[in-house]
């Protein structure tokens, strides 16, 4: 019997077969990888959520004033020790009128010691109050040129945004020029002078001369007093870092004790966690601890346990989260925790680059 030819099927009857009998497959296949995969790198689920340590150091001013200078704004990278502001513990109208009262003070005492019979004897005394009144034409030159250095800048500002004319703007560019050279010379004539007195008061030591104890002390007064009114409180940074918060901007009236300016620390040392109740695996000083990132992709590092606290404290909302999932509960989210954990810091893994603030998943390798 002759062998008939095989009867020809059609590609859409092999792609339908093939998707009943292979497509399942495949698609379970890939899909377990995937599993796999996401899991191992993604989803891995932490013992503990860690929270990097963010230091920070408030700016504050000894005493109430008036903010006359603010140099740093926000996110600014300031250095320790670098002036970012200036407050003047009263106001500058205020100043001027304190600075008044201790010339005509000092004006008195200068007339007491020259009617005075023991004129040689206080001739340290004239030099010391020549010198106090030398220190408050400064301080008052000082002020001027506080006044005169924001009207130049605001000058400047309206002159740029063509508002004022140039004529208006190279007079209060003179002014400010004026200002700056008196206080130039002004304290050059101060700091000899103090020079002046410091001699004089080496050689009274040296002889025992005799001196008017009350006369003494009212000085004293006066140059206490004029010391609260000299110069402007500097304001400077206590650690490096960047400016993360402003308080008060130039211009405002401030008290002493609060924050004028908040400075981040951009280096952290430390990570705290809480061991979530039940104390499953309780840390110990010394524990290598595999920390793990939440970015993409995760980056991984080995740290320490450098502190284990001494009693199970509340815990922090954005700390308190599920050691098993690893998910936020709700009440965390609101902020109505009322879970309790065991406090401990790890080391900073080297090499692993976080943020302060960033919150991490930690594993204690045992």
């Amino acid at each position: 019997m002759e062998k008939l030819p095989p009867i020809p099927i059609r590609a859409g009857h092999r792609w339908r077969e093939f998707r009943i009998r292979y497509i399942p497959a495949l698609t379970f296949l890939i899909a377990l990888v995937s599993v796999v995969f996401i899991w191992r790198d993604h989803v891995a689920a932490p013992s503990y959520v860690g929270e990097v340590e963010t230091v920070r150091a408030n700016v504050i001013s000894t005493l109430p004033g008036l903010l006359v200078e603010l140099s740093v704004d926000r996110f600014d990278k300031v250095t320790k020790g670098q002036v970012i502001g200036k407050v003047y513990p009263a106001d500058p109208e205020l100043l001027k009128s304190s600075l008044a009262a201790i010339e005509i003070e000092l004006r008195m005492l200068q007339n007491r010691v020259a009617l005075d019979e023991e004129r040689n004897d206080l001739n340290n005394e004239q030099i010391r109050l020549d010198w106090l009144n030398q220190r408050v034409d400064l301080a008052t030159a000082k002020v001027n040129l506080e006044f005169a250095e924001s009207e130049f800048r605001r000058v400047t500002t309206l002159h740029k945004e063509k508002i004022l004319s140039l004529s208006e703007f190279e007079l209060a560019k003179n002014l400010f020029d004026a200002r700056q050279e008196e206080v130039t010379e002004k304290a050059k004539v101060v700091a000899e002078m103090e020079k002046r007195l410091q001699v004089m008061n080496e050689a009274e030591k040296s002889r025992g001369g005799r001196t008017n104890s009350s006369l003494t002390e009212a000085i004293a007064g006066q140059e206490a007093q004029l010391l609260l009114a000299e110069g402007p409180i500097t304001l400077t940074s206590p650690i490096d870092g960047i400016v993360s918060t402003i308080n008060h901007r130039a211009g405002e009236r401030v008290m002493d004790g609060l924050p004028i300016v908040t400075i981040t620390s951009s280096q952290a040392n430390r990570i705290f966690a809480f061991a979530r109740q039940p104390l499953q695996v309780i840390p110990k000083v010394g524990d290598r601890v595999q920390v793990r990132t939440r970015g993409s992709p995760r980056k991984t590092a080995i740290g320490n346990v450098l502190h284990v606290s001494s009693g199970v404290e509340m815990m922090a909302a954005p700390l308190n989260s599920n050691g098993k999932d690893g998910l936020i509960e709700l009440n965390s989210v609101l902020g109505n925790s009322i879970e309790r954990g065991l406090p401990f810091s790890v080391s900073m893994p080297e090499g692993l680059s976080i943020y302060p603030g960033e919150a991490v998943d930690l594993i204690v390798l045992r």
